[in-house]
């Protein structure tokens, strides 16, 4: 895999304030910090795996299930109603 593109901080910071303009909601960064720390983690992963495939980049392990489903909804795998019900069954 050729080295992914990566997001920094004001690319994150655009695409936020592109969606609170589109659906509204609270503006600014709560931790400043950690946003750096989840924006950094998938370079640090490749830097010392660049065999790591992109799903798994995007995922760590609480969330490989969602990326799977969400990928899997991309592919025509399963409907949007099916993606409903996982939705649920998965939310606290």
């Amino acid at each position: 895999m050729a080295e992914p593109v990566w997001l920094d901080r004001d690319i994150v910071t655009k695409m936020h304030e592109w969606c609170l303009a589109a659906w509204g909601g609270t503006g600014g960064i709560r931790d400043g910090g950690l946003l750096d720390s989840a924006l950094s983690r998938p370079q640090t992963i490749y830097d010392y795996r660049p065999e790591v495939t992109i799903h798994e980049l995007a995922a760590d392990g609480r969330d490989s299930e969602l990326v799977a489903t969400i990928i899997a909804l991309a592919a025509g795998d399963i409907t949007q109603e099916r993606l409903a019900v996982w939705i649920r069954q998965n939310s606290e």
